[in-house]
């Protein structure tokens, strides 16, 4: 469901509320054995490879949107649905992530290409007196104000940075 949805407005939001419905019964069903890491059920590797790069190339696609910042047409998605789309994928991801098996060889590949997609998406903003930072010989504005400012999904966004980047440093360590 979620690689084949693309970035469309009637499209996206259809999507994510389905797929939040879905996401929220989930959480509901495991919420009772996630406090013991040993009854939660082990991922099979391919569907983590699959849903690792479907959820890589829509935080990817977002980015990309938000970075373009040509100027709203009726055809483009509104920011708001795009920083909704952004918390879901940034609440599927962590929700993703709290299972046995998760860190398979495809997604420890990603992982780095995730962190910097979340962190860019954290930088993401508009407003001229606002820091500048250069990453890869790119000037970026720090994320804080301007018209992509969302104070729901920037501290969910870098909350999702920290938990990928422990679960890197745990995985990397052998004990997760």
């Amino acid at each position: 469901m979620l690689r084949d949805v693309p970035l469309q407005p009637a499209n996206l939001a259809d999507c994510i509320q389905r797929a939040g419905q879905l996401l929220r019964v989930l959480a509901h069903v495991t919420e009772s054995i996630r406090e013991e890491a040993a009854m939660l059920p082990q991922l099979e590797a391919v569907v983590q490879d699959k849903f690792i790069d479907a959820i890589c190339t829509k935080f990817n696609a977002i980015h990309s949107t938000l970075a373009a910042d040509s100027g709203k047409t009726e055809t483009e998605i509104e920011t708001s649905q795009l920083s909704q789309a952004l918390v879901f994928l940034a609440r599927l991801l962590q929700f993703d992530l709290g299972f046995r098996g998760v860190w398979t060889a495809k997604t420890k590949e990603a992982s780095n290409q995730l962190v910097s997609t979340l962190f860019r998406l954290a930088l993401v903003g508009s407003t001229p007196f606002i820091a500048y930072l250069v990453i890869d010989h790119q000037i970026t504005q720090i994320h804080g104000s301007g018209k992509h400012i969302d104070l729901v999904a920037y501290p969910l966004i870098v909350d999702t940075l920290y938990y990928v980047l422990d679960g890197m440093f745990l995985t990397f360590l052998g004990t997760f």
